[in-house]
């Protein structure tokens, strides 16, 4: 479980590392090696974090539905609506 939010977090550096590597000039040949490693290892954790995303949705869809319930309610029974629509008296 940890490892996929590693993954996740690795992703931004990533992206700065392929960028780096792809803006430097007269590049040798291991940093050559180094970008292609660095763009691979950025698309392979997108994917993996991918997968581990689609596999957390019905429980993210879930909190999210219970979360809006519930902030709906609060709403609901706030004195702010029992007053009316948008009117406040002072």
């Amino acid at each position: 479980m940890l490892v996929h939010y590693g993954d996740m977090l690795a992703i931004p550096f990533f992206f700065l590392l392929s960028v780096y590597f792809y803006e430097l000039t007269d590049k040798s040949l291991l940093e050559y090696v180094f970008m292609i490693f660095v763009m691979a290892c950025f698309v392979i954790d997108i994917v993996f974090t991918y997968i581990y995303a689609r596999t957390l949705v019905p429980y993210v869809v879930g909190l999210v539905t219970l979360a809006a319930l519930a902030a709906l309610f609060t709403h609901l029974n706030s004195p702010y609506f029992q007053r009316g629509a948008g009117r406040v008296s002072v």
